[in-house]
């Protein structure tokens, strides 16, 4: 019996009674259930990890971008996807946007820009096409139609400029110690501010004059219009149903034709090869393809097209019934400064795939049964 109270005295000693946890963030701590979490169990967790009550539990433990959806994060998590829900509003000057009074305020909280031209319009997330529409829709400015493409024909010189901005609502610490403009690097590298909230300011030229829209990041919601520089503070109203936002087609009416064979040599001879490549990789079923950008729709239709195993003119149904398992996986590719981005798929326990130039639709290789042929276009 002596014996076993020292033992359990040195093991108590060493910290492994469990009666006190670890509250450090790389302790793993557990995580609420089911993405969802009251106020109170927030304050509980943050007090737990020695913040204030109303800190930014996800950026204290690295909870954001960890392909897990958590809802009660205090900005919104990437993994839970975008909230296209569209709502009417009225802007004013008489309404605080509580962001600030001039786009001026709002440039020194701007943590990443992104220019967007027609040239990049397969590549734009619903997200971000959506936010693009609702703004000229509230600044009366949308084009007549169901031509997306248009709407660079109503900005000056033809472009837009989607900022994310990271904007503080209280005294901001941060956790890891390290900034990014006014925000804090958080443990996956992305800009999070401990205290603060996080906003998508689409912004553009008409007629000479500065306007644009910010909106709750990852939402259609809008929380002020610019005019002139200057911010109109907007109140919402109830969520609004009409039609979609126009895209571009994602299905080509006749992708290009490429000849492939094994004597067209390429950077790998087997897809084991190509996979020590691999910088991201996705698992794509046919609920996840309205979240796709154009242009990985497109490379899915033409990789399916380029397999013979559809035509031109089926739909996704039909690609997703002949994969095993009804799943695609589309990965992106490096080597030597160099990207591609491949489309991978199992038909019969066979794997297959088509593995285009990053951001196109030519076709560089194929991928049968493990093995890699180069292709090139038929003539």
């Amino acid at each position: 019996m002596r014996n076993w109270i020292l033992i359990m005295t040195l093991a108590c000693a060493l910290g492994a009674c469990g009666a006190d946890t670890d509250e450090s963030p790389e302790a793993g701590v557990g995580k609420p259930a089911g993405g969802k979490a009251d106020g109170d169990v927030i304050a509980k967790l943050c007090t737990s990890a020695g913040e204030a009550t109303d800190c930014d539990i996800c950026e204290v433990h690295g909870w954001y971008s960890d392909g897990v959806c958590d809802g009660f994060c205090a900005n919104p998590d990437l993994d839970c996807g975008p909230d296209l829900t569209k709502f009417d509003a009225t802007c004013s000057f008489n309404t605080d946007s509580g962001i600030g009074e001039t786009s001026a305020d709002l440039a020194g909280n701007v943590v990443a820009t992104r220019k967007v031209t027609i040239d990049d319009i397969d590549g734009l997330s619903p997200r971000e096409s959506a936010q693009i529409w609702e703004t000229l829709r509230l600044l009366d400015s949308a084009p007549d139609g169901e031509d997306f493409d248009l709407v660079f024909d109503v900005a000056d010189d033809g472009f837009f400029e989607i900022h994310d901005l990271e904007i503080a609502t209280g005294s901001p610490s941060c956790v890891t110690g390290k900034r990014c403009g006014n925000a804090c690097i958080s443990r996956e590298k992305t800009c999070h501010l401990t205290g603060g909230k996080a906003y998508q300011w689409v912004e553009l030229g008409l007629g000479d004059t500065e306007v644009g829209v910010v909106f709750e990041a990852q939402t259609l919601k809008p929380i002020a219009r610019i005019g002139d520089g200057d911010l109109e503070g907007c109140v919402v109203d109830a969520p609004r149903q009409d039609d979609p936002t126009p895209n571009p087609d994602p299905t080509p009416d006749e992708p290009g034709k490429f000849a492939c064979s094994f004597s067209q040599s390429w950077i790998a001879d087997t897809s084991g090869d190509l996979e020590e490549l691999v910088t991201d990789e996705a698992t794509v079923t046919l609920e996840d393809v309205d979240s796709l950008t154009a242009l990985q729709q497109q490379q899915l239709f033409a990789a399916a097209v380029h397999g013979t195993f559809v035509d031109a003119s089926d739909d996704f149904d039909v690609i997703f019934d002949a994969a095993d398992e009804e799943e695609f996986f589309l990965l992106t590719v490096a080597n030597d400064g160099k990207g591609f981005d491949w489309v991978r798929w199992f038909a019969g326990d066979t794997e297959v795939g088509v593995v285009f130039d990053a951001g196109s639709l030519d076709i560089v290789a194929e991928v049968g049964d493990g093995d890699i042929s180069g292709c090139s276009p038929a003539e």
